[in-house]
């Protein structure tokens, strides 16, 4: 089972729909395996919610909650992991909209382990939900330590660039929309978000 986690963990940082769906099959087998492990529970639930994602496809109710089940008993399973509170935090942040749960989880998160970076995301993620534009652009210095060493850089810019749009800093969004396209020239909401910035600040060329 270990195993298993240790494959879909590797196949989630290559960044590819191909190998995040073997990454969930791994996991699909880890459960199989061992259905009560929560660790895998969990990453299961985490790997199916980011490939709908990026998929823009829309699991049913029932898929949605059976996934908030398994994360309930990988709590109970892992209560000293910070990457269980942190995938329940997700769950509960994007798929219910509940901000009160995902603020508690990510709060026992950070208690569990105060330098887990995972958590700046949901941190950012919920303060701009709440229309918190400055505490969602607080939450994500943090990422400005690891330069071009984050493996998510892409996301990173590209959600800045939203942010700094809602909060009207439409230059600064202009910068990180411009880096996010040109390292990813072929995606094509990436290039979308880079005209609307570039819209904003009256950069015709860049349009």
């Amino acid at each position: 089972v270990s195993e298993l986690r240790a494959r879909a963990a590797s196949k989630f940082f290559k960044q590819t729909i191909e190998d995040w769906n073997e990454g969930l099959a791994a996991l699909d087998r880890a459960v199989l395996l061992s259905p009560g492990d929560g660790m895998s529970l969990a990453m299961r639930a985490q790997s199916r919610l980011n490939l709908s994602g990026v998929m823009f496809a829309n699991e049913t109710p029932e898929v949605l909650d059976q996934l908030g089940r398994d994360l309930d008993v990988a709590v109970a399973e892992c209560p000293t992991s910070d990457f269980v509170f942190w995938a329940r935090g997700a769950y509960r942040l994007k798929v219910k909209r509940d901000l009160t749960g995902a603020a508690s989880d990510i709060a026992r998160s950070r208690e569990i382990n105060p330098n887990f970076i995972g958590v700046v995301d949901l941190i950012a993620q919920k303060a701009f939900l709440e229309g918190d534009y400055d505490g969602a652009l607080e939450a994500l210095t943090a990422y400005e330590e690891m330069g071009s060493g984050d493996p998510f850089r892409v996301n990173r810019l590209c959600f800045n660039a939203r942010i700094l749009l809602g909060a009207g800093e439409a230059e600064a969004a202009h910068v990180a929309a411009l880096e996010a396209s040109d390292l990813s020239p072929m995606d094509r909401g990436l290039q979308l978000l880079k005209a609307l910035a570039c819209e904003k600040i009256g950069d015709k060329a860049g349009l």
